[in-house]
């Protein structure tokens, strides 16, 4: 009764029914990240880390990765390096503005003016508003970027 196939079980002879089919091999080695399958070359299981099988869809958080044991790991953080934040909806590395949206190498008030109309902003939305994420770290146009800013200008009120 044996078919040569290993993938399938091992099949039975029963003395009334005849050649009897075997209970196919269980792969699955309990790993959700893992792709399993039945190798008849071999005639073992193939348990293969996937990362794919891991990716919660973000890009801030850093590439989730499967583990043979372990399953799914979290991903290290951000990708992104010194002088640069994350954004999430083009999933890039965004360098940090300079305060300098008239591009004229110095930040004065008509930069001033410019930030303070990009008060509150999420430059992932309004990109025109990049330059005045002075500090960078979550995208939005917020009082630590008003702190940088004011500081260059020296508008930190009298001395």
């Amino acid at each position: 009764c044996d078919n040569g196939s290993f993938c399938d079980g091992t099949e039975t002879c029963d003395a009334l029914l005849d050649c009897q089919a075997g209970t196919p091999i269980d792969c699955d080695d309990g790993v959700g990240c893992t792709d399993d399958s039945c190798n008849e070359v071999t005639d073992t299981c193939d348990n293969v880390a996937n990362d794919a099988n891991c990716d919660n869809g973000l890009f801030c958080d850093g590439a989730e990765t499967c583990d043979l044991i372990a399953g799914c790991l979290a991903g290290a953080g951000s990708p992104c390096g010194v002088g640069t934040w994350c954004a999430e909806t083009s999933d890039a590395c965004q360098p940090y503005g300079d305060g300098d949206f008239d591009n004229d190498f110095d930040v004065d008030l008509v930069d001033f003016q410019a930030f303070t109309m990009c008060f509150g902003v999420d430059v992932e939305i309004v990109s025109a508003c990049l330059d005045g994420n002075v500090i960078g770290t979550d995208g939005l146009i917020d009082l630590a970027d008003y702190a940088e800013v004011a500081e260059s200008l020296d508008l930190s009120g009298p001395q």
